[in-house]
């Protein structure tokens, strides 16, 4: 929340105040869950944290793996052929998220017919066209759409490739 805040260029004695709470809640917590291990010792570099617990992504990655089957029938349900190759985006739409720079270089790579692109974000995907030049790439080939927590593993699994671009 800190750096998100601070990245924003919110008020600087704001920024602040969100930094004192934030550590102070970090050396006082029981237990901390990070999704990496930089970032466990970053919380214990920074903060003085306990020894964290890394959890990646807070997810239950059993819930990723798909039988062939699955990723088949993942695949047909979404439109794409068994030969496509698939390039995903899972995530927010914030700025550091880089979401025009990795759209711009999903443009360069539709040279191949078998190439399709799968953006899946937190929000409603009309304003994807509005928040994005997304001109570059072919309509057909380009899904935007939101989907539950519980549909990202069925997404992902269908698709080839992911990315995940930040500042």
């Amino acid at each position: 929340v800190e750096t998100e805040f601070s990245y924003r260029k919110r008020r600087h004695l704001k920024t602040w105040i969100l930094s004192r709470l934030v550590a102070r809640a970090i050396r006082a917590a029981d237990v901390t869950i990070c999704i990496s291990k930089p970032g466990a010792k970053l919380l214990e570099l920074r903060y003085g944290a306990r020894p964290s617990t890394v959890m990646p992504s807070c997810v239950d990655t059993r819930r990723y793996s798909a039988s062939p089957s699955a990723i088949r029938a993942a695949r047909s349900k979404l439109g794409y052929a068994h030969d496509d190759i698939v390039f995903v985006y899972s995530g927010g739409i914030s700025r550091y998220q880089m979401i025009q720079e990795m759209i711009n270089i999903w443009a360069t790579l539709q040279d191949d017919p078998k190439i399709k692109f799968l953006l899946l974000t937190n929000q409603a995907p009309t304003p994807i066209a509005s928040h994005f030049d997304i001109s570059a790439i072919t309509p057909a080939r380009l899904r935007c759409t939101t989907v539950s927590r519980d549909q990202i593993p069925s997404f992902l699994s269908a698709s080839d490739v992911g990315f995940m671009l930040r500042e």
